[in-house]
């Protein structure tokens, strides 16, 4: 081993002599032409004893770069985003927003935090005035999308955008804050308005325009006659009778859009209710229509990187803290038992459960490479034995909860094997097992697991039931467990972030998960746990 890092463990011990606190060190070494990374955890026993544990953690260290470039490269696609994206609190304050944010309004991010979002609306009806109206609809958990409104530049110019928000909630469903999406469209209502200018001269207007009743055409301008071959005369066609009985009923201006010779057209139909027909101005939106698709394509991608980047880092933060607790109670059950100087095969027992903490650690950091090497497409399903992993999911969780009376009984036919999923099945399995410990308060934690077989659809499924004596949970709570993101809500036992990866798990395997009581109607006596996966055929 190099002097610097001797000399670097040589104080790690002298410093745990003093302090009596762990002290953990690491450093790279080349082997076979390899750089590896390694930990050593120093731990304090007594005055004459120091352990210390050594392990290779380079696979875990490239897991966390991969992580920290993934989550660098999500902040680059909203930093950089074309539209300009703001995130506002219940009291109007924007708490933060994109660089296209600052270049629609001229502010800086700056100035925007220390600014009330409706202060930056035009002062008029289409400003300000719906803004307020629209932010009362956000405040009560209601989505806003595609609202047009004028804002205000710090220079004083007006302009027109395209409005969508998203209200984010807690696990109680109150409103926590915004994501909003403000698009410019201030050129497109300005063309907008010059279309409607030239409307009023219909002969020489390069669009659509008509004067029709429910029967036939009054007035139709070259370029409609062109695009809905009739003329004046001829018979209304039949596809726009209904937007007539609806613009005349109503008396109300109607707004429609129209596929015609491979085009897209907006019209604006309005009722001239004295005389009884209708008049139509349309435009061609073929264009707009495209980068919208494009835009809600790119939305996509953003939104799915997004959550792909969080279901990476939940999976690995949540369960890795799992193996280290299990190592971490080993530990410090071996200090007590090589104090009184017991059995020994009880230490053998601590430090095998330490080297199979130690392995699921490992094993868990190549499952997330797995992952992250199939961002672009589809997690790869095969053959599981289902009750190979339930066997080493009920003991991991035996061995990390030795202090707690834990009985866990299986019911079901043997030759009930296979399913299709993958590795992050015992994950599925470690994760129920694990909240029917944490959320226990029963002397004796009772677990019974059911498996049997169901059809559905011409296909055989496996269903499994979790079945525990824990504290249950509310109806209201029963889907926002599953939301990734959501807070949960008993307290200081942990965020039960595992529940949301379990349910992507089971999605990914093409199957599903739901909650139920233990006791229909009460949920005080306990949870029902129940998953459904396909079945394979085959025998492993």
């Amino acid at each position: 081993m190099p002097n610097s890092i001797g000399n670097e463990s040589l104080m790690a011990v002298q410093k745990i002599i003093k302090t009596k606190e762990p002290q953990i060190i690491e450093y790279d070494l080349e082997m076979h032409g390899k750089t590896l990374t390694f930990e050593g955890r120093h731990l304090y026993l007594n005055e004459e004893q120091i352990l210390i544990f050594i392990r290779d953690i380079t696979e875990r260290k490239k897991a966390q770069q991969k992580l920290i470039e993934s989550e660098n490269n999500f902040r680059d696609l909203y930093e950089d985003a074309p539209n300009a994206y703001f995130s506002i609190d219940p009291t109007g304050n924007i708490r933060n927003c994109n660089k296209a944010a600052e270049e629609l309004l001229g502010y800086s991010k700056k100035e925007l935090f220390k600014t009330k979002i409706l202060d930056l609306y035009a002062p008029n009806a289409n400003g300000k005035n719906k803004a307020r109206e629209l932010f009362k609809t956000f405040l009560k958990g209601i989505e806003i999308k595609n609202e047009e409104l004028q804002m205000k530049k710090k220079n004083g110019e007006l302009i027109w955008i395209n409005l969508s928000v998203k209200p984010i909630l807690d696990n109680v469903g109150k409103v926590i804050e915004s994501r909003s999406v403000v698009i410019n469209i201030n050129d497109r209502k300005i063309i907008e308005q010059k279309v409607e200018e030239i409307a009023r001269f219909p002969f020489e207007n390069p669009s659509p325009v008509l004067r029709v009743n429910l029967n036939e055409i009054l007035y139709i301008n070259h370029s409609a006659i062109e695009l809905f071959h009739v003329k004046v005369g001829d018979k209304t066609p039949e596809y726009l009778r209904e937007y007539i009985e609806q613009a005349t009923s109503s008396n109300l201006i109607k707004e429609f859009d129209l596929n015609l010779e491979n085009k897209v057209f907006s019209f604006v139909m309005r009722s001239i209710e004295e005389f009884g027909y209708v008049n139509l101005y349309g435009r061609d939106i073929t264009k707009r229509k495209i980068a919208e698709e494009e835009l809600k394509a790119s939305e996509e991608n953003y939104r799915k990187a997004y959550d792909r980047v969080t279901f990476y880092k939940d999976l690995f933060a949540h369960d890795l803290n799992n193996v280290l607790q299990s190592i971490l109670s080993s530990v410090e059950l071996y200090s007590l038992f090589n104090k009184d100087i017991v059995d020994s095969k009880k230490i053998e027992g601590l430090l095998e459960i330490i080297n199979d903490s130690a392995l699921r650690g490992a094993k868990l950091i190549s499952n997330v490479q797995k992952l992250s090497k199939l961002e672009d497409s589809t997690l790869v399903i095969f053959d599981v034995n289902l009750h190979v992993f339930l066997k080493e999911a009920i003991n991991f969780t035996k061995n990390k909860y030795q202090n707690r009376e834990i009985s866990i009984k299986v019911e079901g036919n043997s030759k009930i094997n296979n399913v299709q999923a993958n590795e992050l099945l015992l994950d599925v399995f470690e994760n129920i097992l694990i909240n029917a410990v944490n959320y226990n308060d029963n002397e004796k934690v009772e677990i019974f697991i059911k498996i049997t077989e169901v059809n559905m659809e011409s296909l055989s499924y496996i269903k499994m039931e979790f079945i525990d004596n824990g504290i249950g949970i509310e109806d209201a709570r029963k889907e926002k467990i599953f939301k990734v993101g959501n807070r949960e809500f008993k307290g200081n036992r942990g965020m039960g972030m595992g529940l949301s990866l379990v349910k992507n798990a089971i999605e990914s395997f093409g199957g599903k998960i739901c909650i139920r009581d233990k006791v229909k109607g009460d949920h005080t006596k306990g949870s029902k746990f129940i998953l459904i996966m396909q079945k394979s055929e085959s025998k492993l």
